[in-house]
C-alpha cells in the first residue's frame, strides 16, 4: 500500500489535500457557541426561618414545599434538608 502512496505522489498529495479540505469545510460547519443554551433539570429553593429548630421548619416550611413542587408536572425527584433557620 505504501509503495502505491510512493510511486504516485501527485495522487496521494491531492488525496491529501482533499481530507484537509473537507476536514476544514466540516470544522467551519460545526456550530459553535460561547454560551450555548442548556436546560438544567434541577431547581434549588433555600428558606430562613429565624430562631426555629429543624423541626419546626420541616413541618412549616420543607413538607410544604415539597408538596407544592410534587405538585408541578415533570417533577421526578425531591430531596429536601432542614436545619437550624435553614431549609
Amino acid at each position: 500500500m505504501y509503495k502505491t502512496a510512493i510511486n504516485r505522489p501527485i495522487t496521494t498529495l491531492m488525496f491529501a489535500l482533499a481530507i484537509v479540505f473537507f476536514g476544514t469545510m466540516g470544522f467551519k460547519k460545526l456550530s459553535v457557541a460561547l454560551f450555548p443554551k442548556i436546560d438544567l433539570p434541577t431547581v434549588v429553593v433555600t428558606t430562613t426561618y429565624p430562631g426555629a429548630s429543624a423541626e419546626i421548619i420541616e413541618s412549616k416550611v420543607t413538607d410544604k414545599i415539597e408538596e407544592a413542587v410534587m405538585g408541578i408536572d415533570g417533577i421526578k425527584k425531591v430531596t429536601s434538608t432542614s436545619s437550624k433557620n435553614v431549609s
